[in-house]
């Protein structure tokens, strides 16, 4: 069976992005709604790109950024879940 969970550390820093996602219902609030619209398009767009291009993405980047540790194993080869959320 291959491990697919994370570390406590890891999984509370994925969880903290994930309550990043809060953020889209308060932006539908207080924006016009073209421009967020233009906000989710564009979003969508950086988090597919990043995520097709991830491998040649992450070798031109310092050592110091890298997102690796809160990507899980089934992750790497897939869409990422934000990816899918979006």
């Amino acid at each position: 069976m291959i491990n697919k969970t994370l570390s406590y550390k890891n999984e509370v820093y994925r969880k903290i992005i994930h309550l990043g996602s809060l953020l889209f219902p308060l932006l539908y609030f207080f924006l016009s709604f073209n421009i967020f619209l233009l906000f989710i398009f564009t979003s969508t767009l950086f988090i597919l790109i990043l995520n097709v291009n991830y491998h040649y993405i992450i070798n031109k980047l310092p050592d110091k950024i890298n997102i690796n540790f809160i990507i899980r194993n089934n992750e790497y080869k897939s869409f990422w879940s934000a990816s899918l959320m979006m």
